[in-house]
């Protein structure tokens, strides 16, 4: 299901205020953001649309609104774009490859402020990240925490799902797609290859609200270089 130009407009704002501010998005908010000519009345009742089609919800009854994991899935599908990483950046990438394997889950953890599990055996895994992730506002809530640190326990068995569902080398779950229940609340980004007769792989583990755009985009540029 594809939204009109104008739902688009407003879904992508409000996808890309609550990730950058983890707080609900207000149609005042979205009206003055979006410098749009509508009334006010006219966004609320987009924005009360946008909720009936399932890709809002109301924390409660005054306040804004929060995207859904299909406003998450319709915005990586249909409305984040390519970030063009810098000439730095792709150096420190290709610097990272060529120095170590271990060093790639770091990079990506301390980069991206994503739980990073990696693995290029098929078997032992690494992991960086855990103290950046439980510094996002979600892990103030106790579930998140035991969550993650089911992940962190159990992270062999977890990559197993996440290869037998995924459909392709790369692969983003959101939320309830994840493969297991102790991952709902997550984005994760699943990656697969085959180098030098080994499987290799990268799971990187945020809140649902993760700069999916910017986490992209460093994956592609790793990939084209890996």
């Amino acid at each position: 299901m594809l939204l009109s130009e104008r739902e688009n407009r407003i879904l992508d704002f409000l996808v890309r205020d609550f990730i950058s501010t983890a707080e609900p998005v207000s149609s005042l908010r979205i009206r003055k953001g979006l410098k749009l000519k509508e009334s006010p009345a006219t966004i609320r009742n987009i924005v009360a649309e946008l909720d009936d089609e399932g890709f809002c919800d109301q924390p409660h009854v005054s306040s804004g609104r929060v995207p859904t994991d299909t406003a998450y899935r319709y915005f990586v599908d249909n409305l984040m774009s390519e970030t063009e990483l810098s000439r730095d950046t792709i150096y420190k990438i290709r610097r990272m490859i060529s120095r170590e394997e271990d060093g790639i889950s770091r990079f990506f953890a301390e980069t991206l402020n994503l739980l990073s599990f990696s693995s290029f055996d098929g078997e032992h895994f690494s992991n960086h990240g855990i103290s950046r992730l439980l510094q996002e506002p979600e892990f103030r809530n106790g579930d998140f925490m035991r969550e993650a640190g089911y992940f962190i326990d159990h992270v062999s068995e977890m990559a197993d799902l996440y290869c037998e569902r995924a459909k392709k080398d790369r692969s983003v779950f959101i939320g309830r797609e994840n493969p297991t229940s102790y991952a709902n609340a997550f984005g994760v980004f699943y990656l697969e290859s085959k180098k030098g007769g080994n499987k290799n792989t990268l799971v990187l583990v945020g809140p649902k609200r993760m700069d999916y755009e910017r986490v992209s985009s460093y994956i592609n540029c790793f990939l084209d270089i890996f």
